[in-house]
């Protein structure tokens, strides 16, 4: 799992197609567009919807179920870097 960077973990509920808000999201908004690979409970699944929801959270949905409260990480090799501002 060292290999691993949790980028935030699975919230509450967002609509009726499995959306879900990602709490304590990392600032690397890439890590969560559509088609990239999280993993999850540590398996991977992959992002098949991304949008924004109340207050600028991210709201993904998953090509598999998730447990709530469940990790979210990425593969520290893929990692995007972080925009200067």
């Amino acid at each position: 799992m060292s290999d691993l960077v949790q980028v935030g973990r699975v919230g509450k509920p967002h609509g009726l197609d499995g959306g879900f808000f990602v709490d304590g999201a990392s600032e690397r908004a890439a890590v969560f567009a559509e088609g990239a690979t999280l993993y999850a409970g540590g398996e991977p699944a992959t992002v098949v919807a991304s949008r924004h929801g109340s207050g600028g959270r991210p709201v993904i949905r998953l090509d598999r179920h998730v447990e709530r409260g469940a990790k979210l990480a990425v593969a520290r090799a893929t990692l995007p870097q972080l925009e200067d501002e």
